[in-house]
């Protein structure tokens, strides 16, 4: 006797291929996208803000070095000859500066020490400061 083939009722709808997402597949993304972006845009926000703090310090600095720089000359050797030149060096900053400086002749005629400060205020109630110190030989800075 031959083998039969039984063919097996499969309702119409199970044969039907089904297309798109259910209601509670979008929620599930969306829950997930909505906790994701939770976690990385205060990840995103404290990177930009210490990237512009690092930004503001460079400019800082380079403007401190640059006055230091000009100290170095011989025309450059007290304070009011300095501070001219301290506030043309951050004219094309965002910097909001006040700046200390600091013509000490020391000791022995031959050197004098001048310490540069800048501070700006990055923040509210946040004040940062740059400082450089340097030595010149000779009786001006």
């Amino acid at each position: 006797m031959p083998h039969r083939i039984q063919q097996v009722a499969v309702p119409l709808k199970a044969l039907q291929r089904r297309r798109g997402t259910t209601i509670v597949e979008a929620m599930v993304a969306a829950a997930l996208l909505i906790t994701i972006m939770s976690m990385l845009v205060p990840v995103l926000t404290r990177s930009a803000e210490k990237r512009r703090e690092i930004d503001e310090r460079e400019q800082a600095l380079a403007a401190v070095a640059n006055l230091l720089e000009h100290a170095a000359l011989p025309s450059s050797a007290s304070r009011e000859s300095l501070q001219p030149i301290a506030d043309q060096c951050l004219q094309h900053t965002e910097l909001t500066p006040e700046w200390k400086i600091v013509v000490t002749p020391e000791q022995s005629p031959s050197m004098n020490r001048v310490e540069a400060t800048l501070s700006w205020q990055s923040r509210p109630h946040v004040r940062n400061s740059a400082t450089l110190v340097r030595w010149y030989r000779g009786g001006t800075p």
